[in-house]
């Protein structure tokens, strides 16, 4: 966020940003606290779940556990992907109208300025009664609110792959019986920073056998891909304006008088 200036009516708070890697943090951090277990050689092990990105290089040398002297995954493992986002003007959330970018605010609430409204109520006994605090029964029509407003909302859907490998059709029973189990009728919610982000889950369960006839082992697969409704705020850290304002509605107009000196002024 650039810093703007602040004027005596405006000015800016921190918000929690909702941008693409805060949806990819809550999908991971969700599945990440699953804490998936299944029988191996070594026992009741918990299942290691990686983030699949381009950066390998990165994940071969901080965790040299989960891989063999090939580079290559030890199963059983959980890899995170995301497969596609789509922009789909058929799931536009909560606003449904288009917006020109000149009306991209939403006042999502409204506070008195209780010290601002008092004071007009002062100023305005205080010039007809000659005393401030004086009780009448007319009503105040000066009052100043705050109005929060914040950038409008972009859904997007944001699809992403679980992939689960493991080396026996048991371990896979094991990894995938609590996806279908935990997740009620395939919805969910994921959280971070105070945002909540709606799940789908694909009804079907992908298995595959990864084998052949050469010296390497059998491996299982199985793919579970989720949708998730997530929604950006701001424009990142592209953004120019702030991500939150607090403006103050005007209660008075006044228009300044001008005085003209006529030549017989002067002379008197």
């Amino acid at each position: 966020m650039s810093n703007i200036k602040q004027t005596e009516n405006t000015k800016n708070i921190i918000l929690a940003p909702s941008k693409i890697e805060t949806v990819d943090s809550a999908f991971y951090e969700y599945v990440q606290n699953l804490n998936l277990y299944c029988n191996t050689i070594s026992g009741w092990t918990k299942i290691p779940v990686i983030w699949s990105s381009a950066e390998r290089s990165f994940q071969i040398k901080d965790n040299k556990e989960i891989r063999d002297i090939h580079g290559s995954l030890i199963p059983p493992i959980i890899s995170i992907e995301r497969a596609s986002i789509t922009k789909d003007p058929n799931k536009k959330g909560k606003f449904q109208a288009n917006l020109s970018p000149k009306q991209d605010k939403y006042v999502i609430t409204k506070i008195l300025n209780q010290d601002k409204t008092s004071n007009f109520a002062n100023a305005d006994s205080l010039r007809a009664n000659n005393q401030i605090n004086f009780k009448t029964s007319k009503k105040n029509k000066k009052i100043v609110y705050q109005n929060i407003s914040v950038p409008i909302p972009v859904y997007l859907t944001i699809e992403y792959k679980i992939n689960i490998y493991t080396n026996y059709q048991s371990q896979m029973n094991e990894a995938v019986q609590p996806f279908m189990s935990r997740t009620a009728q395939n919805y969910f919610i994921i959280e971070k920073d105070d945002h909540r982000y709606e799940c789908f889950m694909n009804p079907d369960f992908t298995q595959e056998s990864i084998a052949n006839l050469a010296e390497e082992e059998r491996k299982y697969k199985s793919v579970v891909t989720v949708k998730v409704l997530g929604y950006l705020i701001g424009e990142g850290e592209n953004q120019e304006r702030p991500q939150i304002e607090i403006t103050e509605n005007a209660v008075e107009v006044r228009i300044p008088r001008e005085t003209v000196l006529s030549n017989l002024d002067k002379e008197k």
